[in-house]
């Protein structure tokens, strides 16, 4: 028990107490602040003697030259840090390696404490920190600043050509290719760290045709498909290093039916599906060169809407179809097509479907337009769908992805967040 005159210790088995003062070892005796570790340590916070550690019967001052004497809270945080909150700002202490960070208010760093003067402290189920100040209200430390490399344009050096990203894929030696929204496409060497770009040339017709790309893939044979705005469809290759360009042809039934170009795929017989933004899809059939169009009128197979969001081929090579106006699924004989639409589909919120993506155990999640998160049931057709008020930073989830300890990483409107299906919670990481 800490007290304005020491720190008492009281024994329930006899109800005995012991008084620790200065003359014991402490540096102050007007306690403010008790907090017990990982390890069993006591670490105790004063008015005008800054933190002192308890341990084997004897106290010892923590760092005294270095944290403001007046100390408000100690709080251990659950990866066994110690959190000091003192007049003259905030400290983080890791006993294992004896290191200690410090935190205070720098009127240049808008991201800076809000204020040095610090009253509370809380740690979130997430982990992050949450600071209470003098009339400077509350500041945020986020658990999960660390784990990124940042990779910008420079325009001096050659790094990425765009800030604005639309597309990842690797190739089979693990280079990242990666699509911009206004720089070209993007090779990134992941062991040099190095990146080089493919941008439009008007006098060379080899090259890419638009700068602005929506998507690529890579097919069975080694060919990038590359989804441009305006600029049709591209096919690069390897081997000779060229761009073949694909357009829209209106006296050419068989040629891609827009050049707005949104989403490619390749299905279990190796035809590229190409989506456009409101014309339907192109199947191009490599053998015969010829586009064929599906739409909301064609026949045999139609689909949900004719502007298109994404594909996914999932492990039983049934291709999913995204659409402005529900899911579609083409199942692997190429024959059945299955609408999923909040007509016939059960508490599906949003129809307008964003993604598509297959978990390790073959369940089926939706990335939405203001619908949240969605597990679908086929057999079914129904959907448990998550939102905000299950934690889910934003409604608008853009991209999911599944990783090797089965986590779907979501993309959303308001950042990056982690889901644990099996427990089915959230962990958000911001921009700060």
């Amino acid at each position: 028990m800490g007290t304005s005159k020491g720190l008492i210790r009281i024994h329930p088995q006899n109800g005995t107490f012991h008084w620790f003062t200065k003359k014991d070892g402490l540096t102050d005796d007007f306690i403010t602040s008790l907090a017990k570790d990982k390890d069993k340590n006591l670490w105790i916070g004063t008015k005008y003697g800054g933190v002192n550690l308890y341990r084997q019967r004897h106290f010892s001052a923590l760092l005294p030259a270095k944290i403001d004497p007046n100390i408000r809270k100690i709080m251990p945080d659950k990866r066994g840090k110690l959190w000091i909150a003192s007049l003259e700002g905030l400290y983080r202490y890791d006993p294992d390696v004896q290191q200690l960070q410090t935190y205070r208010h720098d009127p240049e760093n808008r991201k800076s404490l809000s204020q040095n003067s610090i009253y509370s402290l809380f740690e979130d189920t997430n982990g992050s920190i949450w600071v209470g100040t003098y009339y400077r209200g509350v500041d945020i430390i986020y658990s999960s600043l660390t784990p990124f490399t940042i990779y910008q344009n420079h325009p001096s050096t050659r790094s990425l050509s765009n800030d604005v990203i639309s597309y990842i894929t690797a190739d089979n030696r693990s280079q990242l290719w990666i699509g911009t929204e206004g720089g070209g496409l993007n090779t990134f060497n992941t062991a040099k760290g190095s990146f080089q770009a493919f941008k439009h040339q008007p006098s060379d017709p080899y090259n890419i045709s638009s700068n602005l790309i929506k998507s690529i893939h890579w097919d069975k044979r080694g060919i990038l498909w590359v989804c441009t705005h305006l600029g049709g469809l591209n096919a690069y290759h390897p081997q000779s290093q060229r761009f073949e360009h694909f357009r829209h042809d209106p006296s050419n039934p068989h040629s891609l039916a827009s050049d707005n170009v949104i989403a490619v795929a390749e299905d279990a017989k190796g035809n590229i599906w190409v989506g456009t933004d409101r014309n339907g899809i192109s199947v191009f059939d490599p053998h015969t060169g010829l586009f064929q169009s599906i739409h909301t009128h064609s026949s045999p197979l139609k689909i949900s809407a004719n502007g298109i969001r994404s594909f996914f081929l999932d492990s039983k090579k049934n291709l999913w179809i995204a659409t402005g106006a529900g899911l579609n699924r083409l199942d692997s004989t190429g024959k059945k097509m299955t609408w999923f639409t909040s007509e016939n589909t059960l508490n599906l919120k949003s129809q307008d479907i964003n993604c598509v993506s297959e978990d390790a155990q073959g369940q089926i999640w939706i990335g939405t337009y203001y619908g949240g998160l969605c597990r679908l049931n086929p057999d079914e057709k129904s959907v448990t769908t998550f939102t905000e008020k299950d934690g889910l930073p934003n409604d608008n989830v853009l991209g999911i992805l599944e990783d090797r300890q089965h986590y779907l990483w979501l993309s959303t409107e308001n950042g990056l967040c982690r889901f644990n299906p099996s427990q089915q919670t959230f962990k958000t990481y911001h921009d700060e």
